[in-house]
């Protein structure tokens, strides 16, 4: 029997409890148990609404001044550096631009800098334009959680993990998955969430520590460079 990594242990006993109130009874003589809630047994593939598949739309290329300095822009943005980024893409990219490579960048780097407005409208634009975009669903799914808008964040996290990009050994997909089981079982839906955490449990022993949500990374820290919004 392979051992679980230590940072899958508060998992493994969570879904542990999980199982027992969504499969268990009560031995002979003890006091029935109340039903439970018709949410917490629906399952991750029944839950409603059905998510969209992910398309990418029509889009005029880059120019190769733009792409450039949406590259010195990323690299900024990675580094901590969003002002500099933020500034540099306001600068020498045509705000009219609709393009979702830039349009993601300035969302990322403007949730760094807490102006998440703004970069709710640019991250939701890049997922109109392109909505296979793991790291713009991620970050979507953050932003609704910040706004205490839970349901938006399940929906966006399930569609965060039909992303190509959601492949197993990709450490995005483990933490996407953590934080949709986490919002799911915080809205009721244990059934589906302990789906997730057993399928994150599985992730990191197949993929050892590397594929953990926790692994390389500061515990405070979001995607793309973004400081966390939980």
């Amino acid at each position: 029997m392979s051992r679980l990594p230590c940072d899958s242990w508060g998992v493994f006993f969570f879904c542990a409890a999980v199982m027992g109130a969504v499969v268990g009874g009560c031995a002979p003589g003890e006091t029935p148990l109340e039903p439970l809630p018709a949410r917490a047994t629906v399952g991750l593939e029944h839950l409603a609404p059905a998510i969209p598949v992910p398309t990418k739309a029509p889009f005029e290329p880059l120019d190769e001044l733009a792409k450039k300095a949406i590259d010195q822009a990323e690299q900024l943005i990675a580094a901590g550096k969003a002002r500099k980024g933020v500034q540099l893409l306001t600068q020498a990219v045509d705000e009219g631009t609709d393009h979702p490579r830039f349009r993601r960048t300035l969302g990322l780097g403007q949730i760094q800098l807490k102006q998440n407005e703004e970069a709710r409208k640019n991250l939701s634009r890049a997922a109109q334009l392109d909505s296979d975009d793991l790291d713009v669903q991620l970050a979507l799914g953050k932003l609704a959680i910040g706004a205490k808008q839970y349901q938006e964040a399940i929906l966006t996290l399930r569609v965060a993990l039909s992303c190509t990009g959601a492949v197993d050994e990709e450490p995005t997909t483990g933490e996407t998955l953590l934080l949709l089981a986490q919002q799911l079982h915080a809205q009721g839906y244990w059934t589906a969430s302990l789906q997730c955490y057993r399928k994150l449990c599985t992730l990191i022993e197949q993929h050892d520590r590397r594929i953990s949500p926790w692994a390389g990374r500061d515990r405070s820290s979001g995607v793309g460079g973004c400081p966390g919004l939980i």
